[in-house]
């Protein structure tokens, strides 16, 4: 089976070259201009990047002004379990989606499937058990293997995969599973679908320690961060692990929707993490010992969409929610707020009704915060950019979309975008004032396949990392041929 797939997937990319003339390469073959860059020096270490606001480190390559001029290095040796699938017009998450993490000449990314199985495939008898519409079917068992699968940056052959079996759950397709780990010190902390915490050696898979949240009784979300030798993780409820060991030290902040992350924020050689949650607005968590040096909170507050993280530069946050007048009364409560904190306090800079068009994360580049809206007055989907000191609209463009979780980097914004699982390629200057070029024409997975729609990429030196969709045919699904998996791959992004 996984064979056949393999030659299937290459006969495609050799289709697409010869329709559109795109350049692949779908095998391991370096740019001509270079040797692949070593990931160290770009790494993506956790969601959203280093920086926790969806940039990567600047490394002045210049990227194609066109993604379909974008070349296919290589596709993952293994297959990967699906990340995302819709049938009928039902959204059906499963594996989860968690974010590949990129250092260290390794891509790594968790995932729960079927015990023994690395992928989702439903029979014709398992379409007994389907929910509604022609959404595939709930599995009666709801036991789990979770994984954590690393791949060869420059070839994506496996270089190790290791089974946690039994100790995760099935995604039922009613929740947006994240759990995507972060990477430190030659060591990965990685999310289980049932509340465990596991931490590898990232170079040989194997487990130092595991830890649970005893109190989840249902599938988590949300992902792992870490500062100061302290990996903030957390259901609901924000937990601290201590790095070296695995033990919990302290129970945070509750509130927290879906599982939100905190975002690490660095000030004059020390680490925190911020975090917002919907019950008590901001908060400033000394990593070692769970402390909130202070919690901020003003009418409104109550509309801040924790299940988003919050975006961090320098000393200003800025987060989903409506905070300006009117607080929750507001007819347009939703949109942009900006803080300005310190170890001492915190202080609202500005408010913008931008009416949001998904829960998707604020973006900050280069002095300017972007983030997919809906037009007031069109009523369509659009991508506005806001400076960041002031809060001024710098401009709407109007038929965009940012995606899930956009990666901004090298003067880009590389966004994916859920209708067609499409990589856009947005360009971003100063001259623009801001804007967001619109996407580039018939803007495709390089690979000819969807890209995994809710899932975000890694990136690391010109080089992106990203997992693909392939969901049965329409054809297959109805014969009871259901299956869904994936793979990864990497896209060269460089100028020739």
């Amino acid at each position: 089976m996984q064979m056949s797939l393999l030659k299937a997937f290459h006969s495609n990319v050799c289709r697409l070259a010869r329709v559109t003339g795109i350049i692949l390469v779908a095998c391991a073959v370096c740019h001509s201009a270079g040797e692949m860059p070593d990931s160290k020096s770009a790494p993506w270490r956790s969601w959203r990047g280093p920086y926790g606001n969806g940039t990567g480190v600047e490394t002045g390559l210049a990227l194609v002004d066109d993604i379909t001029k974008a070349r296919l290095v290589w596709v993952s040796e293994d297959p990967i379990p699906g990340t995302y699938a819709s049938t009928g017009g039902c959204s059906y998450w499963i594996g989860g989606f968690s974010v590949p993490l990129v250092a260290e000449g390794r891509v790594t990314i968790a995932y729960s499937c079927p015990p023994g199985r690395t992928n989702y495939m439903f029979t014709a008898e398992d379409w007994k058990h389907r929910t509604r519409a022609n959404r595939p079917p709930r599995v009666p068992d709801l036991t789990a293997d979770d994984v954590v699968h690393c791949f060869d940056t420059k070839t994506g052959k496996t270089l190790w995969r290791t089974v946690f079996g039994g100790k995760g759950l099935l995604d039922q397709g009613e929740g947006n599973q994240n759990l995507t780990g972060c990477y430190a010190d030659g060591r990965l902390y990685m999310p289980g679908s049932a509340g465990a915490l596991y931490c590898v050696d990232a170079e040989t898979g194997r487990l130092i320690w595991e830890a649970k949240q005893e109190h989840i009784k249902a599938m988590p979300y949300g992902s792992a961060h870490i500062a100061d030798g302290i990996v903030a993780f957390g259901h609901k409820v924000l937990h601290g692990f201590d790095a070296a060991t695995g033990e919990v030290l302290w129970e945070g902040p509750g509130g927290l929707k879906n599982g939100s992350a905190p975002a690490v924020w660095r000030h004059e050689g020390k680490a925190y993490f911020v975090l917002g949650t919907s019950l008590g607005g901001l908060h400033l968590i000394e990593p070692r010992n769970g402390r909130a040096l202070w919690k901020y909170k003003e009418e409104g507050m109550e509309t801040l969409q924790s299940s988003v993280p919050v975006a961090v530069s320098g000393s200003k946050v800025v987060v989903q929610g409506w905070c300006g007048p009117g607080g929750k009364k507001a007819k347009l409560r939703m949109g942009l707020t900006c803080y300005r904190i310190s170890p001492e306090g915190c202080e609202r800079v500005w408010s913008c009704p931008t009416p949001n068009f998904w829960l998707v994360p604020p973006t900050i580049y280069r002095g300017r915060v972007y983030v997919a809206a809906r037009d007031p007055e069109e009523n369509k989907k659009c991508v506005v950019s806001h400076d960041l000191e002031t809060g001024e609209l710098l401009a709407r463009t109007m038929g965009s979309f940012l995606g899930i979780s956009p990666v901004a980097v090298d003067g880009r914004i590389l966004a994916n975008v859920p209708a067609g699982g499409r990589i856009i390629n947005m360009l971003v200057t100063d001259t623009m004032r801001g804007s967001v070029g619109r996407p580039t024409p018939d803007g495709v997975d390089p690979r000819g396949f969807r890209i995994g729609t809710c899932t975000s990429f890694g990136y690391a030196g010109g080089f992106l990392y990203a997992r693909t969709e392939e969901g049965p045919s329409k054809a297959k699904k109805m014969s009871g041929e259901n299956t869904y998996q994936s793979h990864m791959i990497c896209v060269d992004l460089r100028k020739e």
